[in-house]
């Protein structure tokens, strides 16, 4: 699939899907107790929601992961 972007830690999986297959928002789930991924849980665990959005676009850059929005290259990544 095109743009997902997933990031695990243990259990836990931050998920966001582009618009077509998803709205376009980060969730948050536990795999172990929801493995449809069908219960956002980052209204509640903002702490660890915000950490590993942190290191999802961490790893992005590391990698120079290209990350569409809207289903659009940013400028900023298209020629670096």
């Amino acid at each position: 699939m095109v743009n997902h972007r997933a990031y695990r830690y243990g259990d836990w999986k931050l998920v966001m899907t582009q618009p077509h297959w998803g709205d376009g928002t980060w969730q948050l789930v536990i795999l172990a107790l929801d493995p449809a991924e069908s219960q956002d849980l980052a209204e509640s665990e903002t702490e660890l929601f915000d950490e590993l959005k942190t290191r999802w676009y961490a790893y992005a850059e590391f990698h120079r992961v290209v990350a569409f929005e809207n289903g659009r290259v940013p400028a900023d990544q298209m020629y670096s």
